[in-house]
């Protein structure tokens, strides 16, 4: 007797931010992904650490509004961009909290995720603790790669290191 059990796709984890270093680690990951046959999602945080000062003045929720409708735009923009390049539909993931724990339970709750993919940014949101910290994280607890992709690499650089 065959098992009919369906097996996932492996899947490419790609962090993103309002910038253009983002479109390197995007396009890193079409052309992986589409080279490998693997799933991507792409992640992005909205920081609610650093913006508790703003809820004593009773901006909170205005300010949060704003930015989950700039980061829904964003991320529906990388999504078409990734269609574009690869014709992979990916999963949007968009969360709120601490960037480094959101990226850690991401990945600790999907199974599927094979690799983390970051580009590496002059102007970082997170004071260039990110990659220190998923070095750390994925070390000590999630066993995957983390792919740190520089921004200024070609697309045929990109296609021969892909």
């Amino acid at each position: 007797m065959t098992s009919t059990k369906s097996v996932k796709k492996q899947k490419l984890l790609v962090c993103v931010g309002n910038g253009e270093h983002s479109l390197t680690a995007l396009k890193f990951a079409c052309s992986k992904a589409k080279k490998a046959d693997f799933a991507i999602e792409i992640i992005n945080v909205i920081d609610t650490i650093s913006n508790v000062q703003d809820s004593v003045f009773g901006i909170d929720d205005i300010l949060k509004k704003e930015k989950r409708a700039e980061t829904e735009a964003m991320l529906t923009s990388y999504a078409d961009k990734i269609y574009e390049w690869s014709s992979i539909r990916p999963v949007i993931n968009m969360r709120e909290g601490f960037i480094f724990e959101e990226i850690k339970d991401t990945v600790e709750s999907d199974n599927n995720i094979s690799m983390i993919i970051l580009s590496a940014s002059p102007e970082s949101t997170s004071n260039g603790k990110l990659i220190p910290y998923l070095v750390e994280q994925l070390s000590l607890k999630l066993f995957i790669p983390l792919m740190i992709v520089p921004n200024n690499l070609t697309e045929a650089q990109i296609d021969k290191i892909s």
